[in-house]
């Protein structure tokens, strides 16, 4: 994308249990952008992770953005 926010990946972690985003156990990946990433950015993170959710056969997994 041109003109898209540059994106840093901070921090990927393991959730054990529930927690304030999801019912029970996860993963959560830190992304920090050098400006608000808009609708669009986030949306595009959502597709590519339910994409990979897909392809492993976890297509009934949950995911989540704050």
């Amino acid at each position: 994308m041109t003109g898209a926010p540059r994106a840093a990946l901070v921090e990927v972690r393991r959730l054990t249990g529930p927690n304030v985003l999801l019912d029970g156990a996860g993963a959560v990946a830190d992304v920090v952008f050098g400006a608000e990433p808009g609708d669009a950015v986030v949306e595009a993170w959502r597709a590519a992770a339910r994409r990979i959710l897909d392809a492993v056969g976890w297509g009934g997994e949950a995911t989540a953005v704050r």
